[in-house]
């Protein structure tokens, strides 16, 4: 005996099959409003790690060059026979025989040493990202440069010479 349903009307599943493989505007929406938001921050996050990129490479040439002007102060203030501070942009320091070393500092963070051997300038050498102002005074050991960066406070770097040191040991 075979059993048989009573109902005539048939089973639709087109309207199962519908729902289940298709996608409703709404959720259509949420994922384009999801996706939106995740192209939006991480287009920032780009942005922002190339702009801090960009800044450091800018802070590491300056701090590399105040490095190296230094240095050649350093050594010129050493080996000094005199230095005579002109204006606050410029310093002029006497070394061994008759050669000068004139050092220039601008408004706008450049440094600048000219040496004269004999009288005659040479090609100057010049510093020009070093992202501070720099400004020069003679104190008791040689000479004094402060130097400030945009937003911090000023630094005060003192040089001493060697020759007073030496006259200074000797009975």
């Amino acid at each position: 005996m075979i059993c048989c349903s009573t109902s005539t009307r048939p089973i639709s599943t087109s309207s199962v099959a519908g729902q289940l493989n298709g996608f409703m505007l709404i959720e259509m929406l949420i994922t384009l409003v999801l996706f939106s938001t995740f192209a939006l921050v991480a287009g920032r996050l780009f942005h922002t790690t190339f702009r801090t990129t960009h800044r450091v490479e800018v802070a590491h040439t300056a701090m590399s060059q105040w490095a190296d002007a230094s240095l050649q102060l350093r050594q010129d203030v050493w080996g000094a026979r005199d230095i005579t501070v002109a204006n606050p942009q410029r310093c002029e320091i006497r070394l061994s025989g008759a050669d000068t070393a004139i050092w220039e500092a601008t408004e706008s963070g450049e440094l600048q040493r000219t040496l004269k051997r004999n009288g005659e300038p040479t090609s100057p050498r010049r510093w020009n990202d070093l992202q501070r102002t720099t400004t020069f005074e003679r104190d008791d050991a040689g000479l004094a440069v402060l130097s400030q960066v945009t937003g911090a406070p000023p630094a005060r770097l003192s040089l001493a010479r060697a020759i007073p040191l030496m006259q200074e040991g000797q009975p």
